[in-house]
């Protein structure tokens, strides 16, 4: 079991339930729209599952504490991700539909800015 402020290292992957960024800072941004999708992958699984920019901004705006799924760390550059898990109704038809996302992002360095890692229906891909 990992607890808060504890780090595991799985396959070169650290994982830690602890966030990185601050959630208040997150609502802030996303609901200034102050979003970057960080890799051409962001692009293409928002396009694919019909999220609009307006869409995965008001998604981000809406995350909650219980949300938070734990921060990973793949060893690279990119430095610490924070994941969440949400239930979000989906932007097209049927629009009944729920989807439960997976959401990965950083904040940039200066803080004025999420960068998308994953956006995406969990298990989609």
């Amino acid at each position: 079991m990992v607890t808060p402020g504890s780090q595991v290292i799985q396959k070169g992957i650290k994982k830690r339930i602890k966030r990185e960024y601050s959630l208040e800072a997150v609502r802030r941004l996303a609901s200034e729209q102050k979003v970057s999708y960080g890799s051409r992958d962001v692009i293409r699984d928002t396009e694919n599952f019909g999220y609009s920019l307006d869409d995965v901004c008001n998604c981000l705006a809406s995350l909650q504490e219980d949300d938070y799924h734990e921060s990973v760390d793949y060893g690279d550059k990119r430095g610490w991700l924070d994941v969440y898990k949400c239930s979000w109704p989906a932007p097209v038809a049927p629009e009944s539909r729920i989807d439960n996302l997976y959401v990965k992002f950083k904040l940039n360095r200066d803080c004025i800015l999420i960068v998308l890692a994953s956006f995406h229906p969990e298990g989609a891909l």
